[in-house]
């Protein structure tokens, strides 16, 4: 399953569970309204996360991140309510 998708310009990155990454041309904007009704949410206007598989979520001294996989994501100050 899916933990994550990056955007990098006008490639995402889509990272599953078992720590494989695939890329494709598809806009982050649209596996944001695909993939909501399934728990992902924005975490900055580059991540979308899938909220079943975050290990850990760090508010602290203004940095504000989710794990997932070992992956370190930021969350920016707008999103940050999503997250607590």
């Amino acid at each position: 399953s899916i933990s994550h998708l990056i955007c990098e310009g006008y490639l995402t990155r889509v990272y599953t569970s078992c720590g494989k990454v695939f890329t494709c041309s598809t806009l982050l904007k649209e596996f944001e309204e695909i993939l909501a009704k399934y728990g992902f949410k924005r975490a900055n206007r580059n991540t979308l996360v899938n909220c079943k598989h975050i290990d850990c979520i760090i508010f602290k001294k203004g940095k504000r991140s989710i794990f997932i996989n070992d992956n370190e994501v930021m969350v920016s100050r707008r999103k940050a309510y999503l997250f607590k």
